[in-house]
């Protein structure tokens, strides 16, 4: 999302700059409008430390000539250079966190017996996400004079609320125009994809022991988005008539959904009832679904391909409306203007 971020902020007048450290390749696609450093193997211990000196200073450089830094997925910083760089010049700045960089166990398996039961298995991928982490990771920023936050609303149970003084709305963000919708047609056997990039987080196991239980009911193919590259994922994902997205977080829509819905595609996914008013239906319309109700949902969308087709055509008039990366540049640039006025 950054160099959506980018490209969409420098389309309505701003000069703005990005600079990805992306773990592997994978990361790097769609980062055009940013300059990219991929990673070394672990093995190239020399390498990675000089990557990591020039990723700091460039990113010093940057600090230095921009007015507002705006640092996104706190996960990926490489060291405090560029933090006390910009407190000691007097740069302002804001920090985007986007899930696992915040998420907090203790909090989200409160009422969420899903995630909960992941969680004590020991099999969640994402073992990061507990308190002591979720603090630490906020006062990586605080502690430098950070005190703005933009943050999607389902994420702000987790914020250090009384420490943060400005936090801004945010939405997830895509190109849209760079996808062209394939609504679903009339066909014997819709295909049914699902993205498997963390199993045990989005509940791909429960999810396939559901679609075998209606093997024999109705008829459907189904693929799993597995150890694909970007553009062998989106070609399968265009040719998909639903799409299954994520489970057990069970806080809503993630980008692969949106980006599933500028193809056109009706989506299931499950919201908690303590975030509902995140994805209010009355805005977006995505199939809510716990694992009690999924063969229900999944079954009646194989059978009805006139729904299916209506909830795709809405599916991309919501993304086109809310999280088209235009759109949510202006509500960003209205943030930076909160932390720091600007001239445009």
């Amino acid at each position: 999302m950054l160099s959506v971020t980018v490209r969409s902020l420098r389309e309505l007048g701003f000069e703005a700059h990005g600079l990805i450290y992306a773990r592997n390749w994978a990361q790097s696609n769609e980062s055009d409008g940013c300059e990219v450093i991929v990673e070394a193997d672990r093995k190239q211990k020399i390498e990675r430390l000089r990557q990591k000196v020039r990723t700091a200073l460039r990113a010093a450089r940057l600090v230095r000539d921009v007015d507002v830094v705006h640092w996104y997925n706190a996960l990926a910083a490489e060291g405090p250079l560029d933090l006390w760089l910009a407190q000691r010049i007097g740069r302002k700045g804001v920090v985007e966190f986007v899930g696992g960089d915040v998420r907090n166990f203790q909090l989200a398996s409160a009422d969420n017996p899903y995630y909960k039961e992941v969680w004590d298995s020991g099999k969640y991928e994402y073992s990061e996400e507990t308190p002591e982490h979720s603090e630490k990771v906020q006062r990586s920023f605080l502690k430098y004079g950070v005190r703005s936050v933009f943050a999607h609303e389902t994420l702000k149970p987790f914020l250090l609320a009384d420490e943060w003084k400005v936090q801004l709305p945010c939405r997830w963000r895509l190109d849209v125009d760079r996808f062209v919708p394939k609504f679903s047609e009339k066909t014997s056997e819709p295909l049914i994809v699902h993205m498997t990039t963390a199993p045990h987080c989005k509940g791909t196991f429960q999810v396939e022991a559901i679609l075998d239980s209606l093997r024999g009911k109705v008829n459907f193919r189904y693929e799993r988005i597995e150890g694909k590259t970007r553009e062998q994922a989106l070609n399968l994902l265009r040719e998909a008539d639903i799409y299954l997205d994520q489970f057990v977080l069970a806080e809503g829509l993630g980008v692969a959904a949106l980006e599933a819905m500028a193809l056109g595609k009706p989506v299931v996914s499950y919201v908690k009832p303590s975030l509902e008013y995140c994805w209010p239906p009355h805005v977006v319309n995505f199939v809510n679904a716990p694992f009690e109700q999924l063969a229900e949902k999944v079954q009646w969308l194989i059978e009805d391909h006139e729904s299916r087709r209506r909830l795709g055509m809405a599916s991309r008039d919501y993304v086109e409306r809310f999280h088209d990366g235009k759109i949510v540049a202006k509500l960003i640039a209205e943030g930076y203007e909160q932390v720091l006025p600007m001239s445009r």
